[in-house]
């Protein structure tokens, strides 16, 4: 849900400086959120993810007009998170502002209850793919349950998909899989 239209937030102005602690910063517990901090961790570690974020790229596709986004603040949060772990010069940093920005959003994140580390990272990685998802009118897809090969349905259901959800989230860690359940 999207009732945090009063919550503000800009792209933080930290550079590289040299002294910088390239990603070994610390994120400081605010009281059960390992759970978060565990995630945001391991994804700041995603290589190319955190260069387009640090080079400042997910600027140019945030998209503030999506309904089921957050008006670019959680991308714009996530950015500023990374600029203190890859450029901060201290042991620790504390996300406050990040876990403000998420809770605005979420209210299931309000607050200091643990949560799911898996839960927490499938909102992140969803809710970054839709403040970046390029699509700015995502088309109605008629859902027909075609006939054909395996191959033909999962081409045509890939681009059906497409054709509603395009970011470096889906670049990145998207993809398809078959499961098939026999009684």
């Amino acid at each position: 849900g999207n009732g945090g239209a009063e919550f503000e937030l800009e792209p933080e102005e930290i550079k590289d400086e040299g002294d910088s602690r390239k990603g070994l910063v610390g994120l400081s517990n605010l009281g059960n959120t390992c759970f978060m901090n565990t995630s945001l961790q391991c994804l700041s570690n995603c290589y190319e993810l955190t260069q387009y974020f640090l080079s400042d790229k997910y600027i140019n596709d945030l998209n503030v007009d999506n309904p089921i986004g957050t008006k670019g603040i959680l991308a714009k949060a996530y950015g500023n998170l990374l600029k203190h772990l890859w450029y901060g010069t201290s042991d620790t940093f504390s996300p406050t502002q990040f876990k403000n920005a998420l809770g605005t959003f979420q209210k299931m994140f309000t607050g200091f209850r643990q949560h799911d580390t898996q839960e927490f990272l499938n909102y992140l990685l969803d809710g970054l793919h839709e403040d970046l998802n390029k699509v700015l009118k995502k088309p109605i897809i008629n859902k027909d349950e075609e006939k054909g090969s395996d191959k033909v349905k999962s081409h045509n259901s890939w681009i059906d998909f497409l054709r509603r959800n395009q970011s470096v989230l889906v670049d990145l860690f998207y993809g398809q899989y078959k499961s098939t359940l026999k009684c």
